[in-house]
């Protein structure tokens, strides 16, 4: 019996919190009533732009309403796209498509291991003997002077 009661008073005053949290938010959603009977307001248009209108309006034709008579039959004109597609900065595809056998062979082959070495040595000491040392650079002094310039 205690804790059917027990049970009870939990779901009474979870029931409680839940109508209240519901309560508010229904009342932050209800439209203001003193809001409602104010009329809305509509800014006026410039003189110059209901000028404009006007023009618009009576520049364009009516449209003539089309009469058919029982003895001709009109055939409907084709629809025409309104714009065209241009392949304004696509890249064209190629004209003609030439597959390369795989026997072919374009590239040099790379040298073998001892050549590259014996190659890189004649090299080294072709420069060895072509350029002299370069002059020894004298160190850089960071110590202060006298002069504030």
């Amino acid at each position: 019996m205690k804790l059917i009661a027990l049970l009870m008073s939990y779901l009474g005053v979870t029931a409680g919190l839940l109508g209240g949290v519901v309560a508010g938010a229904l009342w932050l959603v209800k439209p203001d009533p003193s809001a409602a009977t104010a009329t809305p307001r509509v800014a006026p248009i410039s003189p110059r732009i209901a000028d404009s209108i006007e023009r618009r309006k009576m520049d364009t034709p009516a449209a003539a309403p089309v009469v058919q008579t029982a003895g001709t039959n009109v055939e409907p004109q084709p629809v025409k796209p309104a714009m065209q597609e241009a392949p304004a900065a696509l890249t064209q595809a190629p004209l003609r498509v030439q597959i390369r056998e795989l026997s072919q062979r374009t590239a040099k082959r790379k040298p073998l291991p001892h050549q590259r070495n014996a190659a890189a040595q004649n090299v080294a000491t072709h420069e060895a003997a072509a350029t002299p040392a370069p002059p020894v650079a004298r160190p850089i002094a960071t110590g202060r002077t006298d002069s504030p310039y």
